[in-house]
């Protein structure tokens, strides 16, 4: 049996989970998902979230009150794996694999930036609303513009689960530069076997930059879907199947 542990992306909270989450249990295996500061029903202000500590604390808490010896499958989907890759060189022995889907999965340090700003789909700051917090001249939060989220973000899920996105998605923070670009090891990061699901049908990490993610920081392995930007609404058996799949694979 695995632990999972689910991270959710920019705007979304543990919620978009919820086709997954009972699929594994019903696999057998153990899962849950966090909500990070400020997204789902935290009720932090995403304003006030300006490192990616703070914004991982959650999780980060999570994992300290683990049993001795256990060990999770980190899972993280688009801006959630900048935070997987935080905890994994954090906490590489309580990482049993890192699974990043339709992720960010970047290069250690500032190459970080580059990459993340060319894997994205072309005029994706246009149709995004900035908000500042007071006295900054720099905007610290962010979210899509509601018209976008159905054909952007879930152009191939039901129209009950963009409903559901559409009433609960949140503003993110915008974190600055430095603490996207995450410094990591190949004795803590690497020691953690990594894998990537792609979603062929993605628009905001269209297929090309996915591979273009792939090319600068290699994983252990590459899977598939017939997904959009979202697997877990749009494909979640399939999804559910490729997670099995790898954690198979590791024993």
């Amino acid at each position: 049996m695995a632990k999972f542990v689910f991270v959710h992306g920019a705007g979304h909270g543990a919620w978009c989970w919820y086709k997954v989450l009972p699929r594994l249990r019903q696999a057998g295996h153990a899962a849950l998902a966090v909500d990070l500061s400020s997204a789902g029903i935290s009720t932090v202000d995403p304003n006030e979230v300006r490192t990616l500590a703070r914004y991982s604390q959650p999780l980060v808490e999570l994992i300290e009150f683990l049993p001795q010896g256990d060990k999770i499958v980190l899972v993280g989907h688009s801006l959630g794996g900048i935070v997987v890759t935080y905890v994994m060189e954090k906490y590489p022995t309580k990482c049993a694999a890192a699974i990043f889907v339709v992720a960010s999965m970047l290069p250690s340090g500032p190459k970080a930036i580059e990459v993340r700003d060319k894997a994205v789909m072309s005029g994706f700051s246009e149709i995004v609303d900035r908000f500042y917090t007071k006295g900054s001249e720099v905007p610290t939060s962010s979210r899509l513009k509601p018209e976008h989220h159905q054909p952007v973000l879930y152009h191939l899920c039901s129209s009950e689960d963009v409903e559901l996105a559409n009433l609960l998605l949140k503003p993110n923070p915008l974190l600055p530069p430095s603490e996207i670009a995450v410094e990591y090891t190949k004795e803590k990061y690497g020691s953690v076997p990594r894998y990537y699901i792609k979603g062929m049908h993605d628009r905001v990490i269209p297929a090309a930059m996915q591979d273009y993610l792939l090319e600068n920081n290699p994983p252990n392995g590459v899977l598939e879907l017939a997904s959009d930007h979202s697997p877990f609404f749009s494909t979640p058996d399939e999804l559910v199947k490729a997670l099995v799949s790898i954690i198979t694979s590791l024993k």
